[in-house]
Parts: C-alpha cells; structure tokens; sequence
C-alpha cells in the first residue's frame, strides 16, 4: 500500500517531523511560482506596530496557549486597532480575519459591526446551512469581514477574498 500526504506546511514548530511518517517529500512550486503561474494574485504584506505584549503567554506543542492568547487578543485597544488598521491599509475590501478562538472571533465581528462594517463569526459548530449563507453574503459583498477561528485555513477558495487579517499572533 502507498501512503501520499499532502501538507501545505511541511515545516513544523516544536520539533515534529513529517519524516516520521514519510519516505520522501516532493516539494511543490513557492509562493512566487504560483503567482508567476497565474494561481496567486500578488500581495502586499502589513504588519503595522502593535502594543501587544505576549511576554507571559505560555508556548504551547510550538505555538501561543490560546486561552492565555485569548486574555491578551480580547482587550478592546488591541481589538480596535485591528479596526482601524484594516480601515488604514484596506477600507472598504473583503476580508478573512483569523482569530484566536470562538469568544475573540465574536468579538472582533462586534466590533467591525459597531464601526459599521458588515462583519460576521463563522466557526466549526456554525450550522451548515448558516454557514453556508454566510459565506455567499461574504461572496456578495453583504458581509465584508468573515471573521473565523481555525475555520477558513485549509480547503476554502474564496477568489475575490481582497484582503486577509491575521488577528491572531502566531510563534511562526
């Protein structure tokens, strides 16, 4: 019997080796191939200053433990300068933003929706049939933040998606 696995991120934090489970890797066209191909759109990258402060937020399996991540992201001042950074560097675009968990997800759509922009939560125990609305209101426009935890990050094709927040500070 054959075993393929197919990974998007081959290298992983804290130690764990896809060799363990693999004989060979063939590695797959980079970033700049897939745009020069034609199957990504190019890109610009933002990482505006922040005062987050994740000194004493535990590392956990190589990344942040999320409930301590969770008491540092839900702070308003933070949640607001992701409002107001997405108005700075892409006002009035769709956008993914991927958050923490489930409570700072909520939170940060409540907070685009008091700035008055169409946001919306969406998480893995979202009905099917809510979901599925939600993402056609993010396709159409009626939404223009989809806001998600561990949701949107494998297997979802979004091609007018405009723009990407990565709410959630990761060690990679």
């Amino acid at each position: 019997a054959f075993l393929l696995g197919v990974t998007a991120t081959p290298l992983r934090l804290g130690g764990v080796t896809l060799a363990d489970s693999f004989d060979s890797m063939v590695l797959a066209p980079s970033v700049n191939d897939l745009i020069n191909l034609g199957n990504l759109t190019k890109f610009n990258y933002y990482a505006p200053e922040t005062n987050i402060d994740l000194a004493n937020v535990k590392s956990v399996h190589g990344d942040f433990d999320n409930h301590q991540l969770e008491d540092v992201m839900l702070d308003s001042a933070i949640t607001g300068d992701i409002v107001s950074n997405y108005r700075r560097f892409a006002d009035g675009l769709k956008a993914i933003c991927y958050c923490v968990n489930i409570k700072h997800s909520k939170s940060v759509a409540d907070a685009f929706n008091q700035a008055g922009i169409s946001a919306a939560h969406c998480d893995g125990e979202t009905d099917s049939k809510v979901r599925a609305q939600l993402v056609n209101d993010f396709r159409s426009g009626r939404v223009k933040i989809l806001c998600n935890a561990e949701l949107f990050g494998e297997g979802f094709d979004v091609p007018d998606c405009q723009a990407v927040i990565l709410a959630r500070p990761a060690q990679s």
